[in-house]
């Protein structure tokens, strides 16, 4: 008799069948980048790519593409980012054209900070999306953004953690109807002059997106350094943002700033 995995169930790709070894040491990315190469081809839409618990060190990006769903099993599934690679450590192909229906959950990402000290590097790092779902998933210890969507549209995060990052917690910049349940963004600005980086950055012509229910605080010794909780960049055309929430609290600058206009702030 034929045994049964999760990986059936799910009509799912292992990284561990395709090579990954999730030890922490070598480099995982090419296996992980052909297991989402493969799902992306499985007919009619798309397929999952399975992470076991594990690290899986990669020295260059893991590359989202269209109708995938990344799958871990919790903060036991970890991509870290390889000594000097100064990259994101998971991002999207087609940046240009842009790809749709990207779903992740349940994993972390690790930006290895101490080892990266170098470039503008986020440890999710997303433009030109649109259809996304994300949950259950944390991003740390970058050199800049724990999230940073660019130009993305229709996006759902729920439980995600932003802390420890160089920059931003989550920025969401050009984007459009992205909704935020129940995120935490802890600690961030470890790398930028204190207050000059936020829990969430709302930027440049970000609007109709949403805030539900989330936390943004400072709470590491030495010296407050996030800066706002939310900030909408001012002059920038952000506007017509909803921001419902009391967890906006510890932090050097302040609660909330916006830039007026049509935002709705309940906090």
């Amino acid at each position: 008799m034929t045994s049964i995995t999760i990986t059936s169930l799910l009509n799912a790709y292992n990284i561990r069948d395709l090579g990954a070894l999730g030890d922490g040491n070598g480099d995982d990315v090419s296996a992980i980048n052909h297991a989402i190469t493969l799902a992306n081809a499985t007919s009619p839409a798309g397929g999952v790519v399975y992470a076991p618990p594990g690290t899986y060190r990669v020295n260059s990006s893991i590359e989202l593409r269209s109708n995938v769903t990344l799958l871990g099993a919790g903060r036991g599934t970890v991509f870290i980012l390889g000594t000097s690679a100064h990259v994101d450590v998971l991002t999207n192909a087609n940046q240009a054209s842009g790809i749709s229906n990207i779903r992740l959950r349940d994993f972390r990402v690790d930006g290895n900070r101490a080892n990266n000290a170098a470039g503008t590097r986020h440890a999710i790092y997303m433009r030109n999306v649109t259809d996304f779902w994300i949950e259950n998933v944390e991003g740390t210890s970058a050199r800049a953004d724990g999230f940073h969507f660019d130009i993305c549209e229709y996006g759902e995060l729920r439980a995600c953690r932003a802390y420890s990052n160089g920059y931003d917690g989550f920025d969401l910049t050009q984007c459009i109807r992205v909704q935020c349940v129940g995120c935490r963004a802890i600690d961030n600005c470890r790398v930028d002059t204190a207050g000059n980086r936020d829990g969430y950055l709302l930027g440049m012509l970000s609007t109709n997106n949403q805030l539900i229910g989330c936390v943004a605080e400072d709470t590491l010794g030495g010296g407050k350094r996030q800066g706002y909780g939310v900030r909408e960049l001012l002059g920038a055309l952000a506007d017509q943002n909803s921001i419902y929430g009391q967890g906006f609290v510890g932090n050097l600058s302040g609660a909330t700033l916006t830039d007026g206009g049509s935002t709705v702030v309940q906090t």
